[in-house]
């Protein structure tokens, strides 16, 4: 096992990052795209339904049903470049397969840590942001 890293500075930490991009490219291309390209044909086709639905309500459906696989689905890619980079900076070789497996093991608590954000945030907003306005 490789030494711990360190503390860094900011150059340090950004020169660390994009040689670690650069050695390996197509491991965080991967793991991006396992779950940006789905959900962008999703939304395009939702976009697209949802130009067409005659009604407000129709195409607020349309979206939210849209909006929900990407909330589900983005997070991973997140967590598994997440778990890529712990990896590599311990010195361990990791897939893109084996990042993904990591992140569905734990999929319940990312979601559950997702939905505590987005609750956080949201009476966050109601709370400071609302009566501001």
């Amino acid at each position: 096992m490789a030494t711990q890293p360190g503390p860094f500075t900011f150059g340090e930490l950004i020169s660390r990052a994009w040689g670690m991009y650069r050695r390996e490219p197509w491991l965080f291309l991967l793991l991006t795209a396992v779950t940006v390209v789905p959900v962008g044909i999703l939304s395009a086709i939702a976009g697209a339904a949802a130009s067409d639905a005659g009604d407000l309500t129709r195409a607020g459906a349309v979206l939210a049903i849209a909006l929900i696989p990407a909330v589900l689905l983005l997070p991973v890619s997140g967590a598994a470049v997440a778990i890529a980079v712990v990896r590599r900076l311990q010195g361990e070789a990791i897939g893109a397969g084996a990042a993904l497996e990591r992140v569905g093991i734990r999929f319940w608590i990312l979601f559950a840590a997702l939905v505590l954000v987005t609750l956080g945030v949201l009476v966050g907003f109601i709370v400071f942001i609302i009566p501001g306005i």
